[in-house]
Order: structure tokens, then C-alpha cells, then sequence
């Protein structure tokens, strides 16, 4: 019986400036605050079958140093696709570190983690298994795949760089990420076959407008093999005041494309309380295959938290010196 290859690009996320964690090594602790935890959840497909449901979450904390500063933080991701329930759990300990240099800041990360796939092969069915008396398939019936293995697991690394300013207030973030520069081998088969390097480039600003209102564009390209995909846009939003329990709200749009061919539209609208980020986001499908989901993509979900702790201004002496 032959066997035909499937492939396939990296897990992604359409709200990928809220999971830092997992778009480069480089972003760990390169944040204003103490500490930050980002989840997010994705829900895709669901219109055609068995969705594919991903949820990752992330912890990192920057350390300043008498030059410079580090970050050190935590990746895990658990996503499940498919009638067979294939699945991948991953977790990544991730490290950068910060150079100031005229106002610049220079960042290089490293990721080091483990990965876990499995699926369920009593879920499927194959042609060895079809009963010509019944006229069905029987999982019962031998299925002649002795080669192939229920579960794979291999060590993963990433690599990234980034960079940063302010100029005038307007801040630009521009990153760049090698992600399985180790070459782990991923097959069911028992075969030789390298997980290709993925490539990623992105970049975004933050830039005030007007009445506390900003505007933040943003780009990310992935690049695996013969495999791409361009995600473009943006959202705009208001600040509101420091004292004020609401801390933002935003909205706005990306589109996903390969330019030969569009993928989707993504919706985006969020709100900041009390440091909590919230963002919602729904994937409209305009690709060759929106005929079969009736323009239904992914439901999107993240959450990130980012502690704040004020430095301190003015030290009191409680009671009198003798």
C-alpha cells in the first residue's frame, strides 16, 4: 500500500503581537513591566468537520542588569487537529538578552524545549480494512501498518533577534526568528524526514495620534520550505486616562495572504482593564475552500496580564532615629 506525504506550515495565531512567546525568542522579557502572562486560544475549522483547536500560554520576566537587561520566560502550546485527534505538545524555555546602545535597544534570544506528537490510529481506517460482505470499513480488521508509530518526540530550537527605539514617541519593534534550526526528524513512518527550519520576519509601531488616540500597524511573514503566508495590518485605539479603571479599547484588520492567493480576512476588536489585555478576533475565510466553510475560519481568543510595579519615588523613615 503506498503512502502519500502530507505537509504543512507551523501552528500560527492571527493575534501573534499577543503571544510574543511563540513569534521570537528575542521577545522574552522586551516589554515595559515586572512580569507578563499571555494565553491565548484558537478554534479553527469547525465549519467542516472536526475543528482544530490550539491554546498556548506564556510567562516572562525582564532582569536588568548594571548594562543592559534579560528576559527569561516559558513557552507551552497543546494543539489538536482532525478525526484522529493529532496532537502536539510542546514546551520551550526561552532566554534574551538586551544590549542599550545609543538609544537603541539590541536584543538576541534562544529557545531550547521538547515536543510530543501523537494521534489516535484506532480513529481512522484503511483500505486493508474494508469488509466486501458487510460494504464497510471495520477498524476491527488488521490494518497492516506495523512501521508506523502513535507517538514521535524530539528536542526543538529556536533562534531570534530584534530591535528597538523611540523616536519622539513613536516606537518600532522589527524582529527576525529561525525557528528548528536543530533539524529535528518528524515521521510517523519511521522515515528520514527533517521538520523543515521555519523563517519569520516581523515588524510593528506604536504610534500616538491625536486625543490619546495610537495607531499600530504591524507585518509578519513565515517562510517553511516551498510554504508562506504574509499577515498585514493594524489596529487603532484609545488610551484613557491613568486613573481611569479602563485602560484601552482597539480595533482594527489583517489580511492573510500568499498574494497568489488570499486566505483570509481577520476582525480584531480588544480592551484593556486594570492591565489586562483582552483581544478577540475572528478569521473570515475568502479562500478557494470559503464555498465549503460559508466564509467561517477561526475564533480567536487572547489574554495577556502585565504586572506593573512603580518605582520608587520617596523613602520615609517610620520612627525617630536614636
Amino acid at each position: 500500500m503506498g503512502v502519500n506525504q502530507v505537509k504543512a506550515q507551523d501552528i500560527h495565531f492571527s493575534q501573534f503581537s499577543q503571544t510574543p512567546l511563540s513569534v521570537n525568542p528575542a521577545y522574552t522579557g522586551l516589554f515595559e513591566g515586572n512580569w507578563r502572562v499571555a494565553n491565548n486560544y484558537r478554534n479553527q475549522w469547525s465549519a467542516v468537520g472536526t475543528p482544530f483547536n490550539t491554546i498556548s500560554a506564556s510567562f516572562d520576566k525582564p532582569f536588568k542588569l548594571r548594562k543592559g537587561q534579560i528576559g527569561l520566560g516559558v513557552y507551552v502550546l497543546n494543539d489538536q487537529s482532525g478525526a484522529a485527534n493529532l496532537t502536539a505538545n510542546k514546551i520551550m524555555l526561552s532566554f534574551a538578552y538586551q544590549h542599550n546602545l545609543n538609544g537603541h535597544t539590541i536584543v538576541a534570544g534562544i529557545q531550547a524545549g521538547y515536543t510530543i506528537h501523537s494521534y489516535e490510529l484506532d480513529q481512522l481506517t484503511f483500505p486493508g480494512q474494508y469488509d466486501s460482505q458487510s460494504g464497510m470499513f471495520d477498524s476491527n480488521l488488521p490494518n497492516y501498518l506495523d512501521a508506523w508509530d502513535e507517538n514521535i518526540d524530539y528536542p526543538d530550537v529556536n533562534l531570534g533577534i530584534a530591535w528597538t527605539s523611540n523616536f519622539n514617541d513613536i516606537i518600532p519593534v522589527v524582529g527576525f526568528s529561525a525557528h528548528h534550526i536543530n533539524g529535528p526528524e518528524l515521521s510517523f513512518l519511521r522515515a528520514d524526514a527533517k521538520l523543515a527550519p521555519r523563517f519569520a520576519f516581523n515588524a510593528n509601531a506604536y504610534i500616538p495620534l491625536q486625543d490619546m488616540w495610537y495607531a499600530k500597524p504591524n507585518l509578519y511573514t513565515n517562510y517553511q520550505k516551498n510554504a508562506s503566508n504574509y499577515l498585514v495590518g493594524g489596529t487603532i485605539g484609545y488610551n484613557f486616562p491613568l486613573e481611569e479603571l479602563l485602560n484601552k479599547v482597539y480595533a482594527g484588520a489583517q489580511l492573510r495572504t500568499q498574494f497568489h492567493s488570499t486566505d483570509a480576512f481577520v476582525a480584531i476588536i480588544g480592551v484593556g482593564v486594570m492591565g489586562i489585555d483582552v483581544g478577540i478576533s475572528y478569521d473570515l475565510n475568502v479562500s478557494a475552500l470559503s464555498k465549503a466553510t460559508n466564509m467561517r475560519g477561526a475564533f480567536e481568543l487572547s489574554i495577556v496580564y502585565t504586572n506593573f510595579i512603580s518605582d520608587l519615588k520617596q523613602i520615609t523613615i517610620p520612627c525617630d532615629r536614636y
